[in-house]
C-alpha cells in the first residue's frame, strides 16, 4: 500500500473517532431497527436482515441491503456511488457502494451507522452519485414496480392468512433459526416475529397438504 494511501486510512480513523464524539456518527439503535422491522423482505422482517444477518453476507451486498432499508424508510432515497474508501481497502472488486439518505444523512447498510451527509462524503471521498426516490425507482423499469408493491402488500397478516407466504416460510424460516441458534438475541427476536405471524411448521405442511388434495380431486 502506498504511503499516501496509508495516510488516508489514518486520517479516515481518526475523522471516524471525531465524528462518533461529536455526534456525527451513530450507530443504528433499536428504534430505527423497529422502524426497520415494520416491512417484511422475502419473509423475514428488514430490521433483523440488516441486524444480524450481516456476518453471513459477503462483501458487495451493500446494495441488496440498502434497497431493503430503502423500502423500509419513508421519504428516502435509494443511493448509488463510487467511495476511495473501498477502492483502497481492496476488498471489492469495485469501489461502487449503496446506502440510503434521509433528512440529511446517510444510513449505511456496511458499516451499520448514520451519518451526517455532509461528513459522510468527506470522510470516504464519495463521488458519482445517483439517488431516487420510492416513486423514481418504480418508474425506472416495470420489474422494480413489482417488487416494490409486492413488498409493501406482505404484511404480518398476509404472512397468517395467505397460504403462498406460509408454504414460503418453510423453506425460509429453518434458514433463520439455523442461524438464531448462534445469537440468543437474534433467535430472541426471531420468535418474537413467528409468534406475530402464527408460524407452525407442522399446521402449514398440513394445509399444504389439504390444498394439493383439493386441487387433485378438480382436476
Amino acid at each position: 500500500m502506498r504511503l499516501r494511501d496509508k495516510l488516508y486510512f489514518k486520517k479516515l480513523k481518526l475523522l471516524f473517532v471525531s465524528g462518533v464524539q461529536k455526534g456525527k456518527i451513530v450507530p443504528f439503535d433499536d428504534e430505527y431497527y423497529q422502524e426497520l422491522n415494520q416491512t417484511i423482505f422475502t419473509y423475514c422482517p428488514v430490521g433483523l436482515d440488516i441486524q444480524y444477518l450481516k456476518p453471513k453476507v459477503r462483501p458487495g451486498k451493500c446494495y441488496d441491503r440498502s434497497l431493503k432499508m430503502f423500502m423500509s424508510m419513508k421519504d428516502s432515497f435509494l443511493v448509488r456511488g463510487s467511495l476511495e474508501y473501498f477502492r483502497l481497502k481492496g476488498d471489492h472488486d469495485v469501489d461502487n457502494h449503496g446506502w440510503v439518505e434521509r433528512d440529511g444523512y446517510v444510513y449505511d447498510p456496511t458499516f451499520l451507522h448514520r451519518f451526517e451527509k455532509d461528513y459522510y462524503y468527506k470522510i470516504f471521498k464519495v463521488t458519482g452519485v445517483h439517488k431516487c426516490t420510492h416513486e423514481e425507482y418504480c418508474e425506472l423499469s416495470e420489474q422494480n414496480k413489482e417488487l416494490y408493491q409486492k413488498v409493501k402488500s406482505t404484511t404480518r397478516e398476509k404472512m397468517r392468512t395467505d397460504l403462498f407466504c406460509r408454504t414460503e416460510l418453510l423453506a425460509v424460516v429453518p434458514l433463520l433459526q439455523g442461524i438464531a441458534e448462534h445469537n440468543e438475541a437474534f433467535q430472541k427476536e426471531l420468535n418474537i416475529y413467528l409468534k406475530e405471524i402464527n408460524y407452525d411448521e407442522e399446521q402449514i405442511s398440513e394445509e399444504l397438504t389439504s390444498e394439493l388434495q383439493k386441487l387433485m380431486k378438480v382436476k
